[in-house]
C-alpha cells in the first residue's frame, strides 16, 4: 500500500515513476492495482519493458513461486539489478520487497540508494529492522515510517524506535512521519486502486503525498514485523542531496 501510495503521489506530481513488485513469494501489487501484470520481475532484470498503467507510471508486476529463484543466486542477483537500475531514465523507482531477511530480499535492498521501512512501535517489529539492517549493510542511507500509527501516539512511537536503533546498532534512525490508521485503505483495497487516487483528502493520503515530499531531498547512498518494505531509488530527481534528515510535518 505504501510503496503503490508513494508512486502514485509522485506521479501526480508529474515524475516519470516506475514501480517494481520485488517479491520473489506473494507478490500482490497488481491487486492493489487492479491490473493484469503483462511483464514480471525476473523478465524486467533480462530486459523487458516494463507495463505502462498510466500516463507517467509504469509497473514490473512480482515473480511468485517461480521455480527459478530458488537456483538463483543473490550476489549475482543485486548485480544485475543494479545494473537493470543504472540504465533507466525515470525520476523516481520504487520496488516493494518481501519482509524478513532472506538472501534474495536482502540482495533487492542493497541496491537501492534509500531504505524505507515501514514499522509500527511493537517490539517484535522493531527487533525485525535491527536484524534486517545488520544483514544488509548496504544502503546506507536507511529511513522509517511508522504505520497504522495516530498522529497523537507518534511522538512516543518514533523516540521508542530511534533509541532501540541506537542502543542495539549506535546508529541514528530518521523516522520521517506516520501513515494513520484509515478505513480509506481497506475501502481501496477492496476496489483495486490506491488510496492517493481514491481518496485523497483522506488522512492516508495525505500523509502519504507528504512523505512522498520528504523523500527525494534525502541524500542518495553516504517489516507487521517490517511489513513491508519500499526502497526508492531517485534517478534523476534534481533535488541537492542534504546533510540531514528532516522529520515530515504533522497534520493537525
Amino acid at each position: 500500500m505504501i510503496a503503490l501510495g508513494l508512486a502514485q503521489a509522485w506521479r501526480n506530481e508529474g515524475k516519470r515513476v516506475l514501480l517494481v513488485d520485488a517479491h520473489t513469494g506473494m507478490a500482490n501489487l497488481d491487486v492493489l492495482m487492479g491490473v493484469n501484470p503483462t511483464v514480471d520481475f525476473l523478465q524486467w532484470l533480462g530486459g523487458a519493458a516494463p507495463q505502462t498503467v498510466s500516463e507517467g507510471l509504469d509497473f514490473v508486476g512480482g515473480a511468485s513461486g517461480w521455480q527459478e529463484w530458488s537456483t538463483r543466486q543473490s550476489d549475482a542477483l543485486q548485480t544485475q539489478l543494479k545494473e537493470r537500475l543504472a540504465a533507466l531514465d525515470y525520476d523516481m523507482v520504487v520496488l516493494d520487497t518481501a519482509s524478513g531477511v532472506h538472501p534474495h530480499s536482502v540482495a533487492i535492498v542493497g541496491a537501492a540508494d534509500t531504505a524505507l521501512l515501514v514499522l509500527t512501535s511493537e517490539p517484535t517489529c522493531v527487533v525485525d529492522s535491527l536484524v534486517l539492517r545488520q544483514a544488509a549493510l548496504a544502503p546506507e542511507n536507511w529511513r522509517a515510517v511508522l504505520n497504522m500509527t495516530s498522529h497523537r501516539m507518534f511522538g512516543p512511537a518514533r523516540l521508542k524506535v530511534k533509541q532501540a536503533w541506537a542502543h542495539a546498532l549506535n546508529e541514528e534512525l530518521a523516522v520521517m512521519g506516520n501513515i494513520p490508521t484509515d478505513p480509506a485503505v481497506l475501502e481501496s483495497v477492496q476496489v483495486r486502486t490506491g488510496v492517493v487516487l481514491r481518496s485523497p483528502k483522506s488522512a492516508a493520503a495525505q500523509a502519504l503525498v507528504n512523505l512522498a515530499k520528504v523523500l527525494p531531498n534525502e541524500p542518495l547512498r553516504a517489516d507487521s514485523q517490517a511489513d513491508l518494505i519500499a526502497h526508492i531509488r531517485g534517478a534523476k530527481s534534481g533535488v541537492a542531496p542534504t546533510e540531514t534528515a528532516t522529520d515530515l510535518p504533522q497534520a493537525a
